[in-house]
């Protein structure tokens, strides 16, 4: 299909990180707390979990991609991405350095989304994996939330925080204000939370599930290697 070139191709893995828990928890077992041990093996169980979403949720996008015939291109070089939502576009305002620099596209990059209250009839199919693609999307934040909560209870964790995901689950899924459509986006950003926000200095703007997994991995992956370290 034509959109395939923007399709998903590699899935931020978790295997590392999981291995690093592992680590951690032969080094930490003798140490802690029955609580802490519950903490902790519930993230492992967890990591798998999101693993598994990520996975699944990128074929989804990937599908939704492929069959979505508002998806295209469009980048307006002085304020950003226009993506369809629901057959309208929206500008998606990009944040500059210098405002009279254009913005210069960095390979190829393209997106499109739906309203999650959108009711007009559309093809079952397309409207089922929609369904699932918003229940994964959801519950991927949700288990990732709950993985940097339940990390603060271990030792040389404390102080763990991950932006990306604590602003997609609160700001934008959990305490989410009424100014902005309740859409989301797919593309070769992946699955993102509505996409229609405009970046400006006082609101978090979703950068998709690729650039925040990867994030999260990265920042979990540091703090793990650091709690080994002093172990």
């Amino acid at each position: 299909m034509e959109n395939s070139e923007f399709i998903v191709e590699n899935v931020p893995s978790y295997a590392a990180l999981i291995a690093l828990v592992e680590e951690y928890y032969s080094v930490y077992k003798n140490i802690l707390y029955q609580s802490q041990l519950s903490s902790l093996n519930e993230v492992r169980r967890r990591l798998s979990r999101i693993q598994k979403l990520s996975e699944e949720l990128i074929v989804l996008n990937n599908k939704l991609v492929e069959n979505n015939e508002h998806f295209h291109t469009d980048l307006d070089f002085i304020n950003g991405f226009k993506v369809n939502i629901d057959g309208q576009e929206h500008i998606i305002k990009l944040k500059r350095k210098d405002p009279n620099v254009p913005i210069q596209l960095v390979g190829k990059a393209a997106m499109s989304a739906y309203s999650a209250n959108n009711n007009e009839m559309e093809d079952e199919q397309i409207s089922n994996m929609k369904i699932e693609f918003e229940e994964k999307v959801e519950s991927f934040y949700q288990s990732a939330h709950r993985i940097k909560n339940l990390v603060k209870y271990l030792p040389s964790l404390l102080k763990f925080e991950c932006l990306e995901i604590t602003m997609v689950r609160n700001k934008l899924i959990e305490h989410t204000d009424g100014r902005h459509i309740y859409s989301f986006g797919f593309g070769s950003y992946g699955p993102v939370i509505k996409p229609e926000r405009p970046q400006n200095e006082s609101e978090f703007h979703d950068k998709g599930l690729i650039h925040n997994s990867k994030t999260f991995i990265e920042s979990l992956e540091l703090k793990f290697k650091e709690a080994i370290s002093h172990a």
